[in-house]
Formats: structure tokens, C-alpha cells, sequence
């Protein structure tokens, strides 16, 4: 394979003179830890050809290690989505002040922010409701909405999307929940009496170990904190990040608890939770259709780039249709008692 020609100032990587030329395969790969700056570079094409056998290991290791992170902005982003859809808070008024978000809730009907509510079929028990995007100024104001409170619903609900993704790039996958620390923003919900949620919650998130041992925090909902990379390395996420370790499961178990957990809840709970399980399901479906009609998400992961933005654009395309046609029908079922 024939070297990207690129300005750089490193060794050439098997005669060690001053080289301007990269291998293409893993360059643009994250950088991780110890190998710093993730990129090799040559002379030229005989030299590369020269270090081919000492340099594969490491090669195949940062083609995973770039596949993980576009499998983890890919996951963040259909959850996203999902949760827009879904979206089951009245909220009606969005304060910022410095690193507080104020989310106001469940106020008068008339200062809701749309007036789809008014004849909205949802309204006797709350949801889905439309997500107030008209309250939030930015990308990062809306994804900390879409993330607050969120963590444990991400676990149950995109399990299945991060194993079909996941299956050939890691070797182990676990659930964690910890205690975070270093808060870059925090998300306070305020009821109609004004009064401030000011409770402290526990995170949960992915820790993922690769093929070659590497370790990576993968945490989709970390918006709410006011960090928005989903992938970062674990060591750098458990330094910065977390204050403890609460909870160490295999993957998968906390699916197993959820359904083994006695639970006394009001109708109205009860209602929400079915129609998040069934939403969960609608997704789901539209996750198998997709693969079924393109590709697994493990190859998804590997395109060339511009062929990758595409499939990306078009999953996000197929699954966004997929919820807006079967939600409204799930909540009719449910309302009705079906």
C-alpha cells in the first residue's frame, strides 16, 4: 500500500530519518496513551513495505481504535434521535446561568412552547410530548436536554445497537455505574411551584476493552455534564471524571435486574414505562430493518469515509421514520389498553 503524502516531522518508522510520508491505514487514528501521536510515518514506500510485519499489530489496533469512535458518535447520535422522538417532559422554559441549566416543568398549558399540545391525543397522561427545541440555543444545549436524567434508559435501550456494533472491535464490554465528579454543567429540573430538583444521581455508562487490550469509557449521555465526546480513554475518564465506582456488571445485566426488580409504581408510571419499553422496541425493529437492507453496523463502522457519512446519514434517515410512524401508534395501544 502506497504511503499518504503528508508534511511530517516524524522518524521515519524503519530507517528513523526524517520522513514526510504516513501510512494511510491508520492515520487520523485518536490518539491513546502511550502511543502518542497515533501515526507512523516513512520515506516511502519501500521503507513501509520494509517495516510491514512490526508495524501490523499496531496498525490493526488503531483501526479499531477509530472504528470505536465512530461506533460511539454513531450509537450517541440513534439514541439522540430516539430520545427527541420519545420525548416525555413538559418542559416550558430553559434558564442558563454560567454552568447551570434550568429546565422548567410541567406549567400552565398555555405557556407551552407548542401548540401541538392543545389537541395533542397525548395529553391525559403527559407524553410523548413535542421536545422544546425552540427554548435551546445551541447543538450542546440540546444534546445536555436529550442526555439529562437518561443514563439508565441508554443502558436498557441501546444494548442491542452497541453489541452489533461493538462484536469485532471489543473483546469485553461492561456496565458501570459511578459516582461522577467535575461537573462542567449541571442540569436542574425546576417544578411548576418553582421548587429545584437538587438531588444527587449517580451515571452510568459503557466501559469497553478492545481486542488489544486497550480500555475506553464509552458514555453517551455525558452531555448532561457538559461533555460531549462519547468515547475517551478509561484511565482519562475515571482521572477527570468519576469520584467513584459504585457498580461493576457484566454486560447485559442490568437488563436482568431491571426485569427481576419488584416495583410499586402509581398507573401513571406504569403507563410511561411501558410506552418507553415498546418505543425501545419500535427502535430496535428499525435497527434490524436497516442492517437487513444494508449492512451489520460492524461493517458500517469500517466504510471509507465519505461512503460511511452516507450509510450514517441514512440510518439516522431510516430510524428517525421508523419512530415518527410507529410511536403514535405504540401510545394509542397503551392508552387504549392494548
Amino acid at each position: 500500500m502506497t504511503p499518504a503524502v503528508q508534511d511530517s516531522q516524524l522518524p521515519c518508522g524503519h530507517c528513523r530519518k526524517k520522513a514526510g510520508w504516513f501510512c494511510p491505514s491508520c492515520l487520523g487514528a485518536p490518539d491513546y496513551e502511550k502511543d502518542k501521536p497515533a501515526k507512523t510515518s516513512y520515506c516511502n514506500a519501500a521503507c513501509q513495505k520494509a517495516d510491514l510485519e512490526s508495524h501490523r499489530a499496531l496498525c490493526k489496533g488503531r483501526r479499531a481504535r477509530k472504528n470505536l469512535y465512530r461506533a460511539g458518535d454513531t450509537i450517541k447520535q440513534v439514541f439522540n434521535l430516539y430520545l427527541e422522538i420519545t420525548w416525555t417532559r413538559d418542559v416550558y422554559k430553559v434558564e442558563r446561568c454560567k454552568d447551570e441549566c434550568y429546565q422548567h416543568e410541567d406549567g400552565p398549558i398555555e405557556m407551552c412552547n407548542s401548540l401541538y399540545l392543545l389537541n395533542s391525543p397525548y395529553l391525559p397522561f403527559g407524553f410523548p410530548t413535542p421536545f422544546p427545541a425552540a427554548l435551546l440555543h445551541s447543538e450542546q444545549e440540546k444534546e445536555s436536554a436529550l442526555a439529562h436524567l437518561n443514563c439508565h434508559d441508554c443502558i436498557l435501550s441501546m444494548h442491542y445497537m452497541v453489541e452489533s456494533t461493538l462484536q469485532e472491535i471489543c473483546s469485553k464490554i461492561e456496565e458501570i455505574c459511578v459516582e461522577p465528579k467535575n461537573d462542567r454543567l449541571k442540569v436542574i429540573d425546576v417544578n411548576s411551584k418553582g421548587t429545584r430538583d437538587l438531588n444527587y444521581y449517580r451515571h452510568e455508562v459503557f466501559r469497553v476493552t478492545t481486542e488489544n487490550g486497550e480500555m475506553y469509557a464509552l458514555d453517551l449521555t455525558g452531555s448532561q455534564y457538559g461533555y460531549y465526546e462519547p468515547v475517551i480513554p478509561w484511565s482519562s475518564y475515571e482521572d477527570l471524571r468519576v469520584r467513584m465506582i459504585n457498580k461493576v456488571l457484566a454486560f447485559g445485566d442490568t437488563q436482568v435486574n431491571e426485569g427481576l426488580a419488584q416495583k410499586t409504581t402509581s398507573r401513571w408510571q406504569e403507563l410511561l414505562e411501558r410506552f418507553i419499553s415498546c418505543s425501545t422496541a419500535c427502535m430496535n425493529m428499525g435497527l434490524l430493518q436497516w442492517e437487513a437492507e444494508n449492512m451489520a453496523f460492524n461493517i458500517l463502522i469500517r466504510l471509507p469515509d465519505q461512503e460511511f457519512i452516507q450509510k450514517r446519514n441514512g440510518l439516522y434517515a431510516h430510524i428517525g421514520a421508523v419512530l415518527e410512524r410507529l410511536v403514535p401508534e405504540t401510545y394509542k395501544r397503551i392508552a387504549q389498553g392494548g
